[in-house]
């Protein structure tokens, strides 16, 4: 967290204030996503493994309930699940944490190109 945190806030102090930060899934975590939703920065976070019960085309908000967390600690997203072909061209499930209202598949391109 503080690492994506450190790199944030040297952007800023030089005078860099970008629209958009894409992030990969070691960055997935409330920590993360709070100090983003904090500073009123738009995001797209991977997700490192596909969740659970999630399928493509889902989008919807989802709010973490980690236990050994705090309501307050707790994060709030939406989750973008979309197929794509990953580097090998193997058709694959990603999965998106971001507050922003982009679809789907503007998503998965913009990831891309990262």
């Amino acid at each position: 967290m503080w690492h994506a945190r450190a790199l944030i806030e040297h952007a800023i102090s030089l005078g860099i204030k970008p629209w958009l930060i894409l992030l990969d899934g070691a960055y997935n975590s409330s920590d993360v996503i709070n100090y983003l939703n904090e500073i009123n920065m738009k995001y797209i976070i991977r997700t490192a493994q596909p969740i659970e019960g999630i399928k493509a085309g889902d989008d919807f908000i989802y709010r973490t309930s980690g236990h050994r967390r705090r309501e307050d600690e707790q994060a709030t997203f939406r989750i973008v699940a979309i197929n794509g072909r990953d580097r090998s061209g193997k058709v694959r499930l990603f999965v998106f944490a971001t507050d922003t209202k982009i679809k789907p598949a503007r998503v998965r391109k913009l990831f891309r190109k990262s």
